[in-house]
């Protein structure tokens, strides 16, 4: 049996959650089926849960497990929690198993208590527990944001620190009476992608402050679609738990049908009658 378990790479989802109290069901890490994500209404990150057999687990903890139609349903875990149990994972452990916190559901004791979530860690010398009442709320349905009736415009690929820092910057420049989602001293930045061939793609990065200067930024795709590993079967098969099949495969026909293009014009280049010169 699987375990559900929380690891250091979770803590990058908690910022993507809510703060306004009047959405309490986005005020936390959502679990549902095989994902968890985050969202405030306009962004959202997702990724796959972290599992460990059950038998891997060192027997000095409890037994954890999640009940499936618990998960099928989907939960909600306050940030505070998630942050606190994370944290508590200790940093001294060389083993890979025991940098995770393991979870355990706990129900309520009747219809009117809230059902809690547990956490535990351990390095063998220490053990660290800890329980969080679960939010109460709808839980949000991540696949509604995807863009199921749409086909694919283009694809491209980028060093996410490349492109992070090149908006970060243009983003600085541009501040001042913008009107962005946070108000006034919002860095607000407009974003152009433009494909220079079937392979490679650039983003322009722009931005005007309220004196009228101007700041622009270039970020540079990072690889041709044919190396990168978007065609693998385990591409499919990992973003088969976060996103619908059929979403999925417009990502791959869409790929496919690039790939395909650039052998035709290959073919035709190679197929054309070399000049003589007179």
């Amino acid at each position: 049996m699987q375990v559900k378990t929380l690891a250091k790479r979770t803590l990058a989802l908690l910022p993507f959650a809510s703060k306004d109290s009047s959405r309490p069901h986005l005020q936390g890490l959502i679990l549902s089926k095989d994902r968890m994500y985050a969202s405030d209404g306009y962004r959202l990150v997702c990724t796959t849960i972290d599992t460990v057999e059950s038998g891997d687990i060192p027997v000095i903890l409890p037994k954890c497990s999640i009940p499936k139609k618990l998960l099928e349903e989907g939960f909600i875990i306050p940030v505070e929690a998630v942050s606190a149990a994370v944290k508590a994972i200790s940093k001294k452990t060389p083993l890979p198993i025991l940098k995770q916190a393991f979870m355990n559901f706990i129900p309520g004791k009747d219809k009117n208590s809230n059902p809690e979530m547990e956490f535990h860690s351990t390095d063998i010398d220490q053990t660290s527990s800890s329980r969080t009442r679960l939010l109460e709320g709808p839980v949000p349905d991540v696949d509604v944001v995807l863009p199921v009736d749409s086909e694919v415009a283009f694809t491209c690929y980028f060093d996410a620190k490349v492109l992070a820092s090149t908006l970060e910057a243009v983003g600085q420049l541009g501040i001042g009476e913008g009107k962005g989602r946070e108000g006034k001293g919002t860095p607000v930045v407009r974003i152009d992608f433009f494909k220079r061939s079937s392979s490679y793609s650039t983003a322009i990065c722009s931005s005007v402050d309220s004196d009228g200067r101007a700041s622009y930024g270039v970020a540079m795709s990072y690889k041709p679609i044919k190396d990168w590993e978007y065609r693998d079967e385990d591409f499919r098969t990992a973003m088969g738990k976060l996103m619908p099949e059929a979403f999925i495969q417009k990502m791959v026909n869409y790929e496919e049908a690039v790939l395909l293009k650039e052998e035709q014009a290959k073919e035709e280049l190679a197929q054309e009658p070399v000049g003589i010169e007179k």
